[in-house]
């Protein structure tokens, strides 16, 4: 149950349909965990914590910038928790660059992006559908783009919403990128690998 000051909180998103006070409560009792470090990560975790997502575990390298950006995402939102890396498995996991096949199996909800030479990219994985080891193959961490870290950890807080909102959960895994000085997104299939056993 909300409360008053959580209605005023997120009113405007829960004046939407795709969250509705319903919703709402969906991202205060939900998790994220994000892995991978950069501008990205720390925006992506500023708009997740903004939105009333409940718990946020952000692993590996640099992901908190300097600590003390992670800890200041619970001042921004009262009703955000930063949890420990050995948190337990959480509702969505948001991978940014590199991609450990093996460490992925079972993930569950899944968001991957990164910065390339001509832009961003970035693809979400309902569970059962999308292929890690595919998506292990093309992650490509040493291509970097600057400045467009920001966008990245947007869209990528955009997609884990989705996926915590149950919004689009039967999409099939779609790569979205984004280059600079376009008007839009591009999305197409998320290319698998020829003869891979687990697309195929």
């Amino acid at each position: 149950m909300l409360t008053d000051s959580q209605i005023e909180r997120y009113s405007r998103q829960i004046v939407l349909p795709e969250v509705g006070g319903r919703g709402q409560e969906r991202l205060l009792a939900a998790s994220a965990a994000i892995s991978g470090g950069g501008t990205a990560a720390i925006f992506c975790a500023a708009h997740l914590a903004a939105a009333g997502v409940g718990r946020l575990r952000l692993e590996d390298g640099d992901a908190a910038g300097p600590l003390a950006d992670a800890f200041a995402l619970r001042v921004r939102n009262v009703d955000c928790e930063i949890c420990a890396a050995t948190a337990g498995p959480a509702d969505v996991t948001i991978l940014l660059g590199e991609v450990d096949a093996a460490r992925a199996v079972e993930i569950g909800p899944l968001v991957w992006g990164e910065e390339t030479h001509d832009g961003i990219v970035a693809a979400r994985f309902s569970s059962g559908r999308g292929c890690i080891a595919c998506l292990a193959a093309l992650a490509s961490p040493a291509k970097t783009a600057e400045g467009s870290g920001q966008l990245l950890g947007a869209l990528l807080a955009t997609l884990a919403m989705r996926a915590l909102l149950g919004i689009g959960a039967d999409d099939r895994a779609t790569l979205l990128r984004f280059a600079p000085g376009t008007p839009a997104f591009t999305s197409r299939p998320f290319p698998s690998r020829a003869g891979c056993p687990v697309c195929h």
